[in-house]
């Protein structure tokens, strides 16, 4: 343990200082927004604990590497949860615009025009893509910018379509009302 100078335990009291509860905010949110597991966040987090286990155990190690890697799981563990949610949300959102359109217009729902639904569904994949290729970078905080702008089109396009179930339900509405007026005509028929 002598290579683990008052530095290198500076740096490693910064890291888990400044990345470690942004990591772990990171991995929860992710498995709320997505209510799913978030196993890489997780398998981020368990790597960075075998990294610390390294600098206690191990001779003749470089603690400059080992430092580096926890450093850079912690920031995986925030990009990759990002990542996730973008990409559920996205999946969502692809599942919702492409319902039969026709529900939309007998149910007089709001239904965005194709072309804008196209411009904005680029416009997500954009600043997706843009945040993978900073991620390579460990640029954290502008790939996580890139992400929750993604994230914020997606969630002011998931408002403006409405859920599966409003739609739905204004179909149920409709039919049945279209029941009960054929219902009524016939019983005034035959009264």
């Amino acid at each position: 343990m002598n290579g683990l100078s008052k530095a290198r335990i500076n740096e490693l009291d910064k890291i888990f200082k400044e990345l470690y509860p942004i990591a772990k905010k990171s991995v929860l949110y992710a498995e709320i927004e997505t209510l799913h597991r978030n196993v890489q966040g997780w398998g981020n987090i368990r790597d960075v604990v075998d990294h610390i286990s390294h600098l206690f155990q191990k001779d003749g190690i470089d603690y400059d590497a080992e430092i580096a890697h926890i450093k850079d799981h912690l920031q995986r563990a925030i990009i990759e949860s990002h990542e996730m949610v973008v990409e559920d949300k996205l999946y969502n959102l692809d599942k919702r615009i492409n319902k039969p359109r026709i529900l939309y217009k007998i149910t007089f729902s709001e239904i965005i025009a194709k072309q804008l639904l196209e411009d904005q569904v680029r416009n997500i994949k954009s600043h997706l893509k843009k945040g993978r290729m900073m991620k390579s970078k460990s640029k954290v905080n502008d790939t996580v910018n890139e992400l929750k702008k993604a994230e914020e089109i997606i969630d002011d396009m998931l408002l403006d379509i409405g859920t599966p179930g409003e739609v739905k339900y204004k179909a149920l509405i409709l039919f049945l009302s279209i029941i009960g007026i054929i219902i009524a005509s016939i019983m005034g028929i035959f009264l």
